[in-house]
């Protein structure tokens, strides 16, 4: 059987989880023009997967739309295919910005500090995680004994991003217990929003 690849659309929601639809690849060009449907009361859904009473409920339709500049592969093991996202935008049936959409949500606030002030943000984010079966050890943060172990696993994450058109930082061991941080250089706001999404994306892929 020849295996399908598929691509995975994104959004980054209000309670900081990846969510979206995967389509399959060879319907991208339908898909960036057309969407995927979506619901409102997604909005909704909490870090621990529940949906608390709100506004929405069962009704109303938006589309999830893949941005293909966002584009973002990482190569799994042999046998396991590709692991393919791109970012999207939350809009109405229209194309209009759904009011909810935090892609839209940033533009505005860029669009509107532009406007008002003249000034314009460059930023970067640093991801900080423990590793649950790590080698354990105290005195070892920064240090070389700390980042040792773990070299096969900053270099693959920085190789992840560079694919994807992120520029990679730093990576070392962190203070906590098996806990460490990778950087990425700054870039304009939309874009390091973007990265920080692709970064976090890049290491939860099984």
């Amino acid at each position: 059987m020849i295996r399908k690849p598929m691509i995975f659309a994104a959004t980054s929601d209000l309670s900081g989880k990846t969510r979206g639809k995967a389509f399959p690849a060879d319907q991208l060009n339908k898909r960036r023009e057309r969407g995927m449907g979506w619901v409102p009361t997604n909005v909704q859904i909490t870090c621990f997967d529940t949906i608390p009473d709100g506004p929405f409920g069962a009704l109303g339709d938006l589309l999830l739309v893949p941005d293909e500049s966002t584009g973002f592969e990482v190569a799994l093991p042999a046998g396991a295919g590709d692991a393919r996202m791109m970012l999207g935008d939350v809009t109405e049936l229209d194309g209009a910005p759904w009011a909810c959409c935090t892609r839209a949500l940033l533009r505005s606030a860029i669009d509107r500090l532009d406007r008002v002030a003249g000034l314009s943000v460059t930023a970067s984010f640093e991801h900080e995680f423990q590793l649950a079966r790590g080698p354990s050890g105290t005195g070892e943060a920064y240090g070389y004994q700390g980042f040792a172990p773990r070299a096969g696993l900053g270099e693959a994450l920085c190789t992840v991003l560079r694919a994807a058109g992120v520029t990679p930082d730093t990576f070392m061991k962190e203070s906590g217990p098996d806990q460490y941080e990778i950087t990425v250089a700054p870039a304009p706001a939309l874009t390091a929003a973007a990265a920080a999404v692709l970064k976090r994306f890049g290491y939860e892929v099984p």
